[in-house]
Protein backbone atom coordinates (compact mmCIF):
# COMPACT_ATOMS: atom_id res chain seq x y z
CA UNK A 1 0.00 0.00 0.00
CA UNK A 2 1.41 3.40 -0.99
CA UNK A 3 1.90 6.32 1.39
CA UNK A 4 -0.99 8.18 -0.24
CA UNK A 5 -3.30 5.19 0.21
CA UNK A 6 -2.32 4.80 3.87
CA UNK A 7 -2.97 8.50 4.47
CA UNK A 8 -6.35 8.33 2.74
CA UNK A 9 -7.35 5.25 4.76
CA UNK A 10 -6.24 6.95 7.99
CA UNK A 11 -8.18 10.10 7.13
CA UNK A 12 -11.33 8.08 6.35
CA UNK A 13 -11.05 6.17 9.64
CA UNK A 14 -10.57 9.39 11.59
CA UNK A 15 -13.56 11.04 9.89
CA UNK A 16 -15.78 8.07 10.69
CA UNK A 17 -14.61 8.07 14.30
CA UNK A 18 -15.35 11.78 14.64
CA UNK A 19 -18.74 11.36 13.00
CA UNK A 20 -19.61 8.52 15.37
CA UNK A 21 -18.48 10.56 18.37
CA UNK A 22 -20.59 13.53 17.22
CA UNK A 23 -23.63 11.27 16.80
CA UNK A 24 -23.43 9.82 20.30
CA UNK A 25 -22.54 13.15 21.88
CA UNK A 26 -25.59 14.69 20.25
CA UNK A 27 -27.84 11.90 21.48
CA UNK A 28 -26.54 12.22 25.05
CA UNK A 29 -27.03 16.00 24.91
CA UNK A 30 -30.59 15.57 23.63
CA UNK A 31 -31.39 13.08 26.40
CA UNK A 32 -29.82 15.30 29.05
CA UNK A 33 -31.87 18.30 27.97
CA UNK A 34 -35.16 16.38 27.76
CA UNK A 35 -34.76 14.66 31.12
CA UNK A 36 -33.50 17.81 32.87
CA UNK A 37 -36.51 19.73 31.55
CA UNK A 38 -38.86 16.96 32.66
CA UNK A 39 -37.35 16.70 36.13
CA UNK A 40 -37.53 20.44 36.64
CA UNK A 41 -41.22 20.59 35.66
CA UNK A 42 -42.05 17.39 37.59
CA UNK A 43 -40.59 18.53 40.91
CA UNK A 44 -44.01 19.44 42.41
CA UNK A 45 -45.23 15.90 41.70
CA UNK A 46 -42.40 14.41 43.77
CA UNK A 47 -42.89 16.81 46.69
CA UNK A 48 -45.28 14.43 48.44
CA UNK A 49 -48.15 16.93 48.47
CA UNK A 50 -50.56 14.64 46.67
CA UNK A 51 -50.43 16.23 43.21
CA UNK A 52 -52.04 14.04 40.54
CA UNK A 53 -52.60 15.05 36.88
CA UNK A 54 -56.28 15.62 36.10
CA UNK A 55 -56.61 12.89 33.47
CA UNK A 56 -54.78 10.38 35.67
CA UNK A 57 -57.64 10.58 38.15
CA UNK A 58 -59.87 8.93 35.57
CA UNK A 59 -57.43 6.42 34.11
CA UNK A 60 -55.48 5.38 37.21
CA UNK A 61 -57.81 5.60 40.22
CA UNK A 62 -59.38 2.17 39.70
CA UNK A 63 -55.94 0.50 39.84
CA UNK A 64 -56.08 0.89 43.62
CA UNK A 65 -58.23 -2.24 43.46
CA UNK A 66 -55.02 -4.21 42.97
CA UNK A 67 -54.03 -3.54 46.57
CA UNK A 68 -57.58 -3.52 47.92
CA UNK A 69 -60.06 -5.53 45.78
CA UNK A 70 -62.94 -4.22 47.90
CA UNK A 71 -62.57 -0.65 46.69
CA UNK A 72 -65.34 0.97 44.62
CA UNK A 73 -67.97 -1.76 45.05
CA UNK A 74 -70.81 -1.63 42.51
CA UNK A 75 -69.23 1.46 40.96
CA UNK A 76 -70.02 1.51 37.22
CA UNK A 77 -67.51 4.30 36.56
CA UNK A 78 -64.64 2.30 38.05
CA UNK A 79 -65.86 -0.84 36.29
CA UNK A 80 -66.04 1.00 32.98
CA UNK A 81 -62.52 2.47 33.12
CA UNK A 82 -61.10 -0.84 34.26
CA UNK A 83 -62.79 -2.66 31.36
CA UNK A 84 -61.86 -0.24 28.57
CA UNK A 85 -58.32 0.65 29.67
CA UNK A 86 -56.01 -0.57 26.87
CA UNK A 87 -54.40 -3.88 27.80
CA UNK A 88 -50.74 -2.96 27.35
CA UNK A 89 -51.28 0.35 29.13
CA UNK A 90 -52.73 -1.54 32.09
CA UNK A 91 -49.89 -4.07 31.94
CA UNK A 92 -47.28 -1.31 32.25
CA UNK A 93 -48.88 -0.05 35.45
CA UNK A 94 -49.30 -3.60 36.72
CA UNK A 95 -45.58 -4.27 36.23
CA UNK A 96 -44.80 -1.17 38.27
CA UNK A 97 -47.25 -2.28 40.95
CA UNK A 98 -45.66 -5.73 41.18
CA UNK A 99 -42.28 -3.99 41.52
CA UNK A 100 -43.51 -2.25 44.67
CA UNK A 101 -44.77 1.07 43.27
CA UNK A 102 -48.24 2.48 43.64
CA UNK A 103 -50.15 3.41 40.47
CA UNK A 104 -49.70 7.10 41.34
CA UNK A 105 -45.93 6.63 41.64
CA UNK A 106 -45.83 4.87 38.28
CA UNK A 107 -47.83 7.75 36.85
CA UNK A 108 -45.22 10.23 38.09
CA UNK A 109 -42.26 8.31 36.66
CA UNK A 110 -43.84 7.41 33.32
CA UNK A 111 -43.51 10.88 31.67
CA UNK A 112 -39.74 10.83 32.24
CA UNK A 113 -39.43 7.36 30.72
CA UNK A 114 -41.55 8.43 27.75
CA UNK A 115 -39.45 11.57 27.36
CA UNK A 116 -36.34 9.42 27.01
CA UNK A 117 -38.05 7.14 24.48
CA UNK A 118 -39.41 10.06 22.45
CA UNK A 119 -36.01 11.78 22.46
CA UNK A 120 -34.17 8.68 21.25
CA UNK A 121 -36.54 7.90 18.38
CA UNK A 122 -36.94 11.54 17.34
CA UNK A 123 -33.17 11.90 17.30
CA UNK A 124 -32.75 8.76 15.20
CA UNK A 125 -35.59 9.77 12.87
CA UNK A 126 -34.20 13.27 12.34
CA UNK A 127 -30.69 11.93 11.78
CA UNK A 128 -32.02 9.49 9.23
CA UNK A 129 -33.70 12.29 7.28
CA UNK A 130 -30.96 14.89 7.80
CA UNK A 131 -27.68 13.36 9.05
CA UNK A 132 -26.68 16.24 11.31
CA UNK A 133 -26.33 15.90 15.11
CA UNK A 134 -27.08 19.61 15.47
CA UNK A 135 -30.36 19.28 13.57
CA UNK A 136 -31.31 16.19 15.58
CA UNK A 137 -30.56 17.87 18.92
CA UNK A 138 -32.55 20.98 17.97
CA UNK A 139 -35.48 18.86 16.83
CA UNK A 140 -35.65 16.91 20.07
CA UNK A 141 -35.21 20.09 22.12
CA UNK A 142 -38.12 21.86 20.41
CA UNK A 143 -40.37 18.81 20.64
CA UNK A 144 -39.56 18.26 24.33
CA UNK A 145 -40.32 21.90 25.08
CA UNK A 146 -43.67 21.53 23.38
CA UNK A 147 -44.45 18.25 25.12
CA UNK A 148 -43.72 19.55 28.61
CA UNK A 149 -45.70 22.76 28.03
CA UNK A 150 -48.89 20.74 27.55
CA UNK A 151 -50.60 18.09 29.65
CA UNK A 152 -50.48 15.16 27.22
CA UNK A 153 -47.14 13.59 28.07
CA UNK A 154 -47.27 14.69 31.70
CA UNK A 155 -50.62 12.98 32.28
CA UNK A 156 -49.14 9.48 32.16
CA UNK A 157 -52.36 8.34 30.45
CA UNK A 158 -52.64 6.50 27.10
CA UNK A 159 -52.30 9.70 25.06
CA UNK A 160 -48.93 10.33 26.72
CA UNK A 161 -47.55 7.55 24.51
CA UNK A 162 -48.56 9.22 21.24
CA UNK A 163 -45.31 11.03 20.39
CA UNK A 164 -42.87 8.28 21.49
CA UNK A 165 -44.77 5.56 19.63
CA UNK A 166 -45.35 7.70 16.54
CA UNK A 167 -41.64 8.58 16.37
CA UNK A 168 -40.80 4.89 16.80
CA UNK A 169 -43.21 3.91 14.03
CA UNK A 170 -41.99 6.57 11.60
CA UNK A 171 -38.40 5.56 12.25
CA UNK A 172 -39.37 2.00 11.39
CA UNK A 173 -40.93 3.20 8.14
CA UNK A 174 -38.00 5.38 7.15
CA UNK A 175 -35.47 2.62 7.82
CA UNK A 176 -37.80 -0.03 6.32
CA UNK A 177 -37.57 -2.05 9.52
CA UNK A 178 -40.65 -4.28 9.46
CA UNK A 179 -40.16 -5.61 13.00
CA UNK A 180 -39.86 -2.14 14.53
CA UNK A 181 -42.83 -0.77 12.60
CA UNK A 182 -44.95 -3.79 13.55
CA UNK A 183 -43.94 -3.51 17.21
CA UNK A 184 -44.81 0.18 17.28
CA UNK A 185 -48.18 -0.50 15.64
CA UNK A 186 -48.97 -3.26 18.14
CA UNK A 187 -48.03 -1.01 21.05
CA UNK A 188 -50.24 1.75 19.68
CA UNK A 189 -53.18 -0.63 19.45
CA UNK A 190 -52.60 -1.85 23.01
CA UNK A 191 -51.92 1.56 24.57
CA UNK A 192 -53.47 4.38 22.52
CA UNK A 193 -55.55 3.01 19.63
CA UNK A 194 -56.18 6.49 18.20
CA UNK A 195 -52.46 6.73 17.38
CA UNK A 196 -52.77 3.61 15.23
CA UNK A 197 -55.02 5.51 12.83
CA UNK A 198 -52.28 8.10 12.37
CA UNK A 199 -49.72 5.34 11.85
CA UNK A 200 -51.80 3.55 9.24
CA UNK A 201 -52.51 6.83 7.44
CA UNK A 202 -48.76 7.52 7.45
CA UNK A 203 -48.17 4.08 5.97
CA UNK A 204 -50.65 4.74 3.16
CA UNK A 205 -49.00 8.09 2.37
CA UNK A 206 -45.56 6.47 2.50
CA UNK A 207 -46.58 3.71 0.11
CA UNK A 208 -48.28 6.24 -2.19
CA UNK A 209 -45.06 8.27 -2.33
CA UNK A 210 -43.09 5.14 -3.22
CA UNK A 211 -45.60 4.17 -5.90
CA UNK A 212 -45.41 7.66 -7.36
CA UNK A 213 -41.61 7.65 -7.58
CA UNK A 214 -40.80 4.02 -8.22
CA UNK A 215 -42.07 0.47 -7.94
CA UNK A 216 -42.19 -0.82 -4.34
CA UNK A 217 -40.05 -3.85 -3.64
CA UNK A 218 -40.77 -6.76 -1.33
CA UNK A 219 -39.34 -5.01 1.73
CA UNK A 220 -41.66 -2.02 1.28
CA UNK A 221 -44.71 -4.28 1.16
CA UNK A 222 -43.41 -6.30 4.10
CA UNK A 223 -43.12 -3.19 6.26
CA UNK A 224 -46.60 -1.95 5.34
CA UNK A 225 -48.34 -5.31 5.76
CA UNK A 226 -46.49 -6.08 9.01
CA UNK A 227 -47.65 -2.80 10.54
CA UNK A 228 -51.22 -3.36 9.36
CA UNK A 229 -51.47 -6.94 10.60
CA UNK A 230 -49.73 -6.33 13.93
CA UNK A 231 -51.84 -3.27 14.68
CA UNK A 232 -55.07 -4.99 13.67
CA UNK A 233 -54.37 -8.08 15.76
CA UNK A 234 -53.43 -6.07 18.84
CA UNK A 235 -56.57 -3.93 18.46
CA UNK A 236 -58.95 -6.88 18.81
CA UNK A 237 -58.93 -7.08 22.68
CA UNK A 238 -59.62 -3.35 22.97
CA UNK A 239 -62.45 -3.56 20.44
CA UNK A 240 -64.04 -6.47 22.30
CA UNK A 241 -63.83 -4.63 25.63
CA UNK A 242 -65.46 -1.53 24.14
CA UNK A 243 -68.16 -3.67 22.55
CA UNK A 244 -69.20 -5.03 25.96
CA UNK A 245 -70.07 -1.52 27.17
CA UNK A 246 -71.17 -0.01 23.90
CA UNK A 247 -70.28 3.55 22.85
CA UNK A 248 -69.67 6.06 25.63
CA UNK A 249 -72.17 8.34 23.90
CA UNK A 250 -73.96 8.09 20.57
CA UNK A 251 -73.86 10.85 17.97
CA UNK A 252 -77.61 11.39 18.37
CA UNK A 253 -77.35 11.91 22.13
CA UNK A 254 -74.18 14.00 21.85
CA UNK A 255 -75.95 16.44 19.51
CA UNK A 256 -78.52 17.11 22.24
CA UNK A 257 -76.00 17.73 25.04
CA UNK A 258 -74.66 21.27 25.58
CA UNK A 259 -71.20 19.88 26.50
CA UNK A 260 -70.62 18.91 22.85
CA UNK A 261 -71.86 22.16 21.32
CA UNK A 262 -69.69 25.07 20.22
CA UNK A 263 -69.90 26.68 23.67
CA UNK A 264 -69.46 23.47 25.67
CA UNK A 265 -66.42 22.15 27.52
CA UNK A 266 -66.07 19.18 25.15
CA UNK A 267 -67.13 21.14 22.08
CA UNK A 268 -67.35 19.10 18.91
CA UNK A 269 -70.34 20.16 16.82
CA UNK A 270 -70.49 23.56 15.19
CA UNK A 271 -72.70 25.14 12.55
CA UNK A 272 -69.65 27.00 11.26
CA UNK A 273 -68.05 24.58 8.80
CA UNK A 274 -64.71 26.40 9.01
CA UNK A 275 -64.60 25.89 12.77
CA UNK A 276 -65.79 22.27 12.53
CA UNK A 277 -63.31 21.15 9.87
CA UNK A 278 -60.35 23.45 10.56
CA UNK A 279 -60.31 25.06 14.01
CA UNK A 280 -62.15 22.69 16.32
CA UNK A 281 -59.83 21.08 18.91
CA UNK A 282 -61.44 17.68 18.29
CA UNK A 283 -62.59 17.66 14.67
CA UNK A 284 -60.39 20.36 13.12
CA UNK A 285 -57.31 19.89 10.94
CA UNK A 286 -55.32 22.91 12.09
CA UNK A 287 -53.45 23.31 15.42
CA UNK A 288 -55.80 24.91 17.93
CA UNK A 289 -53.17 27.49 18.88
CA UNK A 290 -53.27 28.98 15.38
CA UNK A 291 -57.01 29.52 15.62
CA UNK A 292 -56.81 30.75 19.20
CA UNK A 293 -54.28 33.52 18.65
CA UNK A 294 -55.08 34.57 15.07
CA UNK A 295 -58.19 36.20 13.68
CA UNK A 296 -60.23 34.38 11.07
CA UNK A 297 -58.50 35.93 8.05
CA UNK A 298 -55.04 35.22 9.48
CA UNK A 299 -56.08 31.68 10.35
CA UNK A 300 -57.39 30.99 6.87
CA UNK A 301 -54.21 32.42 5.34
CA UNK A 302 -51.97 30.39 7.67
CA UNK A 303 -53.87 27.22 6.82
CA UNK A 304 -53.60 27.82 3.08
CA UNK A 305 -49.89 28.70 3.26
CA UNK A 306 -49.18 25.79 5.58
CA UNK A 307 -50.99 23.37 3.28
CA UNK A 308 -49.02 24.61 0.27
CA UNK A 309 -45.73 24.36 2.15
CA UNK A 310 -46.58 20.85 3.32
CA UNK A 311 -47.44 19.81 -0.22
CA UNK A 312 -44.26 21.38 -1.61
CA UNK A 313 -42.15 19.69 1.08
CA UNK A 314 -43.76 16.32 0.44
CA UNK A 315 -43.04 16.59 -3.27
CA UNK A 316 -39.48 17.92 -3.07
CA UNK A 317 -37.83 16.40 0.01
CA UNK A 318 -37.40 12.88 -1.48
CA UNK A 319 -35.40 14.42 -4.32
CA UNK A 320 -33.46 17.07 -2.39
CA UNK A 321 -32.14 14.93 0.48
CA UNK A 322 -30.05 12.56 -1.73
CA UNK A 323 -28.44 15.59 -3.40
CA UNK A 324 -27.55 17.16 -0.05
CA UNK A 325 -26.01 13.92 1.15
Amino acid sequence: MTTEALFAHSSTTTARSQSRAAFWSGLLLALAFGLALGLWISLPLFSGRGFVPDDARAFVFWMSRWSDPGLFPNDPIADYFQAVSPRIFTLIYRIGFEAGLTPVEVNRLLPLILTAAATIFLYLLTFQIWPSPVAAVLTTAFVNLQLWMKDDLTSGTPRAFFVPLTAMFLYGLVTRNAALAALAAALMAGIYPAALLVALASTVIWMAAILWRQRPDRQDWTVALSALLAGGAALVPFALAINEWGPAVSAEIARSWPEFQAWGRTRFFSEDLWVYWICSPRSGLEPVEWCRYLNEEETRASFEIGSLLLLATTLTVPFVIPLLR
